[in-house]
């Protein structure tokens, strides 16, 4: 195309003074592979893992990808991230996502976003490593490991978040409580009746509105006695839960 656009600038020649004989609409490139090759040179190293994905040769785009998602570089480490997991690839969580998620030592916020890139994949593994950053001493990873897999909906989760549901930090309590909500899986009720007596409003809130979702008779007496809440929102989301 730039050939073509130097050559109408040069002799003013258009298309439509051009001899039809001598129009081409694709035209045969002598080692396509190498241009390629040197045309993805010019991208930007994101450009270049998705350049090199598409076209392939897998083993160079994670390994770029891997050298590109640093903490000295948040910004390129989260386009890298997000970009990654638009693939959908189990390769890539395994290979890159499991190893930074696991390494204590990478930075907390490399490990949060990918939590948040991932939340949206349904591999196996995806629930299993979620499952053990429940237990992380970070807890942003807690708080955000509670949040995704309340997102992905999967019952094997309910263990790990009626242990974190009291989690010292009210945060990763209240997203456990409404990853228990979401889920809707009845082994959660008695934790979650628990939660209704939480010195926090909010996770009195999210257990009320989880024991809502659940749906399972056996709440109604522990919800009753949350009628008697001293926080007005509390009591309504509590009589909403029972209605």
């Amino acid at each position: 195309m730039a050939g073509l656009q130097g050559y109408e600038a040069e002799t003013a020649y258009t298309r439509s003074q051009v001899e039809p004989d001598k129009w081409f609409s694709h035209k045969a490139i002598a080692e396509y592979e190498k241009l390629n090759s040197e045309l993805i040179d010019y991208l930007t190293a994101v450009g270049r893992i998705a350049a090199y994905w598409n076209a392939g040769t897998i083993d160079t785009a994670l390994e770029l990808a891997q050298k590109s998602i640093v903490r000295e570089d948040m910004t390129r480490s989260r386009t890298v991230i997000d970009l990654l997991a638009s693939f959908r690839s189990q390769r890539v969580f395994d290979e890159i996502f499991k190893t930074q998620l696991t390494d204590v030592e990478e930075s907390y916020a490399i490990r949060t976003r990918i939590i948040s890139a991932i939340r949206g994949t349904r591999f196996l593994e995806v629930v299993e490593t979620l499952n053990v950053l429940l237990t992380d001493q970070s807890t942003t990873a807690r708080s955000n490991a509670a949040l995704a897999l309340g997102q992905i909906g999967d019952a094997r989760a309910v263990d790990g978040l009626l242990t974190v549901l009291v989690d010292e930090d009210r945060a990763v309590r209240f997203y456990a409580a409404e990853a228990l909500g979401q889920i809707g899986d009845p082994r959660a009720v008695d934790g979650l009746l628990a939660a209704l007596a939480d010195e926090n409003l909010a996770v009195r809130y999210y257990a009320a509105w989880a024991l809502g979702q659940i749906g399972d008779a056996q709440a109604v007496g522990g919800l009753l006695t949350a009628l008697r809440d001293e926080d007005s929102d509390v009591q309504k989301i509590v009589a909403g839960a029972l209605g």
